[in-house]
């Protein structure tokens, strides 16, 4: 056993130690194929194997989990989750599922189902980092494929969290009609049964019904979040003390995960566009220093991401931001707002010139350039122009913005801010879409193979105990005087 192996048993031993998971009886599996099922129909194996078993017969080899943990006879993954797999199948069809212990389960289940499958997502993505990275370091492919081989059979086990909703179809004026209902008490005789709980009846809404309510009613299988689309994960839970009793039931199959946990596999990836660097080993004086944006291009890992940024700091500092003089004083500020919303336009030469209504109707106050940004924009020879005209304009941006924060902090954007900030975005859109794109084909990066295996956060709870109230609680009336005195 390998020392991590060894470390994520002994994790899950601390998870489960106050069940009796590792202590349940196994019926040693007869068949010599085991190693080529997957979780699955290892499951559907056993099961004829317990069928075939004779009560009396002294042969029959059994085991515990424990056993072969204090022998160390698992020598991966997939050994330890088949055998822990077939305990909870037991353990789930064989518990009241009213019971504590039903509950219990069925989180212990999903918590180790969880931790394995993040455990054997990491170590590929390890594997593949040093296949990439450390160049000197040899990787066993054997150790590569186990954890592949791993991986995939118990990602095969995974099911989605499926729910049914009942479809209708009627008939309405000789035109079939189809709703989509997700109701379970659809034509029901409210006349016949109780519709509200007492001490003496149920109410009917409470009762599960497992026939179809109509023969009409069809139920389809339908997953309860919408996988075409990117969503959102959700905030991380907070753990449950061990005083709470509040166990919720267990509203999907014991087979699932945790709840809003979708299989990576159903996610519909973004589009491969990435933000990269028109840097290139040929331009040491950083002159194109505005990143671009692209479409099947790579993307860049941490730490040379971090290295172009803090050489595009220092670039910033030394040519651009130093070349304007910061001042702050009030002429300054005047002369700025002066330049700034004073809005000069180029005069017509053509009186005939014809107007264009598309361009005219479509037209808004991010579609002005002034005389300094037209002459700029026709006459540049290279985007180093155009970066030093923006870090002009971010100066001074700067210099209005502390100007009016010293005043009061409280005041609100002057118009001349939200002038620099349109002519920032405008130019900087203009260098985003007429870049030097010949120098991005000559860009090298390391592409970054690793996926995520799950979400980062989820919102699941660790498994905790039922306590249940003994008789020794008592709760004093008299505590709670009535408010209304007693007539004499």
């Amino acid at each position: 056993m390998t020392e991590s192996l060894n470390d994520i048993l002994t994790t899950i031993q601390e998870i489960v130690q106050n069940t009796t998971i590792f202590d349940e009886i196994i019926y040693e599996n007869i068949s010599s194929s085991d190693e080529d099922l997957n979780i699955e129909a290892y499951v559907n194996q056993y099961i004829e194997t317990l069928k075939s078993l004779k009560q009396n017969q002294e042969n029959n080899r059994k085991y515990t989990i424990s056993e072969k943990l204090k022998k160390n006879e698992y020598k991966s993954i997939k050994e330890f989750y088949k055998d822990f797999v077939i305990v909870c199948f037991v353990l789930i069809n064989t518990l009241n599922k009213f019971s504590s212990a039903y509950y219990r389960i069925d989180k212990y289940f999903q918590v180790v189902s969880e931790l394995l499958l993040r455990y054997l997502g990491t170590g590929l993505n390890k594997q593949v980092d040093a296949v990439c990275d450390g160049k000197d370091i040899p990787v066993p492919s054997s150790l590569k494929k186990g954890l592949e081989l791993q991986f995939d059979s118990i990602m095969e086990f995974y099911q989605a969290p499926v729910k049914k909703q009942a479809q209708i179809e009627i008939d309405l004026q000789k035109n079939a009609i189809n709703k989509s209902t997700s109701t379970t008490y659809i034509n029901r005789m409210y006349n016949k049964e109780a519709l509200f709980t007492s001490l003496m009846h149920k109410s009917i809404l409470d009762k599960s019904q497992e026939a179809p309510i109509d023969e009409k009613i069809n139920y389809v299988d339908v997953l309860p979040v919408d996988v075409t689309d990117t969503i959102d994960a959700p905030k991380l839970g907070a753990i449950m003390p061990l005083a709470n009793k509040n166990i919720p039931d267990p509203t999907l199959p014991n087979t699932r995960i945790l709840d809003k946990l979708v299989n990576p596999l159903w996610y519909t990836l973004p589009v491969e566009t990435w933000v990269h660097s028109l840097i290139t080993e040929k331009d040491e004086d950083m002159n194109h220093i505005v990143s671009i944006v692209t479409k099947n291009s790579s993307l860049l890992n941490s730490s040379e991401s971090n290295d172009y940024l803090h050489k595009k700091l220092d670039f910033l500092k030394e040519y651009n931001l130093n070349k304007v003089e910061e001042v702050d004083n009030a002429e300054e500020i005047e002369s700025i707002k002066k330049n700034i919303l004073e809005k000069r336009h180029t005069e017509v030469t053509d009186e005939n010139e014809k107007i264009n209504l598309e361009h005219l109707c479509n037209w808004s106050e991010d579609h002005y350039y002034n005389d300094e940004e037209i002459e700029l924009l026709t006459k540049c020879s290279s985007m180093k122009e155009v970066q030093d005209f923006i870090g002009k304009y971010l100066v001074q941006l700067s210099n209005v913005q502390k100007h009016r924060l010293k005043i009061s902090k409280s005041m609100k954007v002057s118009p001349v801010e939200l002038e620099l900030y349109g002519k920032i975005k405008r130019l900087l859109k203009f260098v985003l879409l007429n870049g030097d794109k010949e120098k991005i084909k000559s860009v090298k990066l390391n592409v970054t193979k690793n996926v995520p295996v799950f979400q980062a956060n989820y919102s699941g709870t660790l498994p905790v105990k039922r306590i249940s109230m003994g008789s020794n609680t008592h709760v004093s009336n008299n505590t709670f005087k009535s408010k209304h005195k007693r007539r004499r």
